[in-house]
């Protein structure tokens, strides 16, 4: 409970850089030949009731610790400013905010799969850039947990079924394209190692 308050929190404040989304909606609700000032408080609106989605499963008084708590610890800081306070995310900030969505997408995954024996053998070969070290350590993790063996650190092989979540989560992080599953039916030297 108290990651995923952090979380929302965390990913509201980060996620406001605007938005094409939020800047068109605005632009149009506001009408031709509006005034700076309209168009600002347009997408104001517009931001404030995106945050306000976000964060709508937590009462007022969760959300108003959780940000006490974050700024003690580091992970936000205020801007004041004239009518109304900024929030900003530190790198430590955005450094936890990272972790926590590597951990709530291995919870999805985890809850959501039910490891279910395959009739075939599949093989999962991965190349991530060390930059994205993160991200290998949390496919290695779920893949683990999914039942299969480790060949070589980025080669991973299974009889199990993989989840649809698990294809979606790859999506999310950005990892579809540097990842390669295969379906083998005759294993060959394999067969030693399962």
């Amino acid at each position: 409970m108290n990651g995923d308050i952090t979380l929302k929190i965390l990913e509201s404040i980060t996620g406001f850089v605007g938005g094409i989304g939020d800047f068109a909606g605005a632009f149009l609700s506001a009408g031709y030949g509006a005034s700076y000032g309209r168009m600002r408080r347009e997408l104001g609106k517009r931001v404030a009731e995106r945050e306000m989605r976000a964060v709508k499963d937590f009462s007022r008084r969760q959300i108003y610790n959780a940000v006490c708590k974050l700024r003690q610890q580091g992970l936000i800081v205020s801007d004041v400013s004239q009518a109304h306070t900024r929030w900003h995310t530190t790198e430590k900030g955005l450094q936890r905010k990272v972790a926590l969505q590597f951990r709530t997408a291995k919870q999805r995954l985890a809850d959501s799969a039910v490891v279910k024996a395959a009739p075939r053998l599949n093989i999962v070969v991965f190349d991530i850039p060390e930059r994205e070290r993160r991200k290998r350590d949390w496919l290695r993790d779920v893949l683990r947990t999914l039942g299969f063996i480790m060949l070589q650190k980025s080669v991973w092989v299974g009889k199990v079924l993989l989840p649809e979540s698990f294809i979606g989560e790859l999506e999310k992080l950005g990892l579809l394209r540097l990842v390669e599953i295969f379906e083998i039916s005759k294993s060959g030297t394999l067969r030693q190692v399962i």
